[in-house]
């Protein structure tokens, strides 16, 4: 086998691993839309054990609620996953990029606590890859200017990337306009 086959088998083999993931997760959380997830762990903590970051839109009763999920999986039992941690994404005010490296894959969210703008709720987290970290905050920035009024300050994030996703679904918004699908 060379090297081109094993490499498209193996990003195969993680696509769907992935992708039956999204299925399991989307499954779990009932009538909820994974926008993305990714596998992340505490940035600095001495037992690292991963867990998985899930973005998500729910809608209940033409209602759209915007929510950050921390979800572990688990080994055994009934259910495959259990919710650790549910963040609400109106109280989002800063994502961190620490560097707009594209390997870098440590970042930061600030949360509004309890509506207190005093003592805000910091999470720091190391994305299993730069990728997933880049995928993940393409994510957020996405559902933050299509799903909610207030705008979190995005800080050391590569803008070029973003606005060129924000242009791609502009454009493709006024297609389907056009079409008369949207």
């Amino acid at each position: 086998m060379d090297m081109l086959t094993r490499t498209n088998t193996l990003a195969s083999s993680v696509h769907i691993r992935q992708t039956s993931l999204y299925h399991a997760v989307s499954k779990f959380l009932g009538n909820a839309r994974v926008e993305t997830l990714i596998q992340v762990s505490k940035t600095g903590a001495k037992r690292n054990k991963p867990f998985l970051a899930v973005l998500l839109v729910i809608k209940n009763k033409d209602v759209l609620n915007c929510a950050l999920y921390q979800i572990k999986q688990l080994d055994s039992g009934k259910t495959p996953f259990q919710i650790k941690s549910k963040f609400d994404l109106t109280r989002l005010r800063l994502v961190n990029g620490i560097s707009e490296d594209e390997e870098e894959t440590e970042f930061e969210l600030v949360f509004e606590k309890g509506g207190n703008v005093m003592s805000p709720l910091y999470i720091k987290w190391t994305a299993d890859s730069g990728r997933s970290k880049k995928n993940f905050v393409v994510g957020l920035w996405k559902l933050v200017n299509e799903h909610m009024n207030t705008t979190p300050q995005f800080l050391n994030i590569n803008y070029a990337m973003l606005q060129v996703i924000t242009r791609i679904d502009w454009f493709e918004r006024f297609i389907l306009f056009i079409v008369g699908i949207g």
